[in-house]
């Protein structure tokens, strides 16, 4: 079973970035995990003096300013363990994402946890971009959620609803073992949601006629059957994981993948999405874009995406050397 033991937290000393620490505080709980709160500073200042647990800057002067550790992570630090949270302080030189990236390296079973937003203001640009830089290349589990206004308290979060999205490929369905780690000690349902790609909504409204259309029976046939069998797909998986004691429900959507579940996610959201960051498009998928991507910045739904590289490598391998073999075309942009 998946395990998280650590949740490395990064913020930047703005309320956007402090719009995780109630996520944070919650998977922490739920988990029995430590809190490891993350600064990144810039390269060139200031310079962190690890012997003396300060930060110094160096003015156009020349002169040296010292600033305690304290004053950069400490109001965070003091309100999380206030809550009765183990929380430790962490500061890194460098590149946002790649710091974050080599914390979270230090730890066994890690969970990087950050805000996000897509668009507006210098701030709220970082943050987005921040975001998606450690969510594509991370290889620990990425948990993201957009940016609120408004006061954070660190009160516990509810998740009653968490939905694990699959495609029917194995590399997706290792997403179900970490929706099962948080949704098991929360009590929640987990929703099991696959999209059978039909595009119904391209076809026309009404029956045309057979003169204009004459394959048209036999399309809905097909698409009826794709929709039957991914029911099949999710009530196997759903019996399989039933068995120990857990409460599942499963929706089948049918059209296209990232316009169908934007639309689900919206119209009746879930308190958290579980997917992976590949599945079964491999190297077609990686190339034409990711649904997560699309889900990050279209819905409010907090994400958490998996990374399991171990199982994705042989895949992409395998479909590379089918592309320099010239017997699979890669898809373009």
């Amino acid at each position: 079973m998946a395990e998280f033991t650590t949740i490395v937290v990064p913020i930047d000393g703005s309320a956007s970035a402090d719009t995780i620490l109630p996520y944070a505080a919650t998977l922490a709980r739920l988990e029995g995990a430590e809190i490891v709160l993350l600064r990144v500073l810039d390269y060139n200042h200031p310079i962190y003096l690890a012997s003396s647990y300060h930060v110094s800057d160096d003015d156009e002067r020349g002169s040296q300013l010292d600033l305690p550790l304290g004053e950069l992570l400490e109001p965070e630090v003091s309100r999380l363990q206030a809550s009765g949270l183990t929380v430790h302080p962490a500061i890194r030189f460098g590149n946002p994402s790649e710091e974050i990236r080599d914390e979270a390296e230090k730890y066994s079973h890690p969970i990087i946890a950050l805000a996000s937003h897509s668009r507006g203001g210098v701030s709220r640009a970082v943050l987005g971009s921040v975001a998606a830089s450690v969510s594509r290349s991370s290889r620990q589990p990425v948990f993201i959620v957009r940016v609120t206004n408004g006061p954070i308290e660190v009160d516990p979060i509810p998740f009653r609803r968490v939905c694990v999205l699959l495609d029917g490929s194995a590399l997706a369905e290792a997403a179900i073992e970490p929706a099962i780690t948080i949704a098991r000690p929360a009590g929640a349902t987990i929703e099991l949601v696959h999209v059978a790609e039909t595009y119904r909504d391209e076809l026309p409204p009404h029956p045309p006629s057979k003169w204009f259309f004459p394959s048209y029976p036999a399309v809905i046939h097909r698409f009826e059957r794709i929709e039957a069998e991914a029911d099949d797909y999710l009530r196997e998986i759903a019996t399989h994981l039933q068995q120990d004691g857990l409460t599942l429900t499963r929706r089948v959507l049918s059209g296209d993948p990232s316009r169908q579940l934007l639309n689900y996610l919206n119209n009746a959201p879930p308190d958290l999405v579980v997917m992976t960051s590949h599945g079964r498009g491999g190297v077609k998928r990686l190339l034409m874009g990711s649904v997560a991507d699309k889900i990050l910045t279209g819905s409010q739904t907090p994400l958490l995406l998996i990374h399991n590289p171990e199982s994705i490598m042989p895949q992409l391998q395998r479909e590379l050397r089918e592309i320099d073999r010239g017997t699979m075309a890669p898809s373009s942009l």
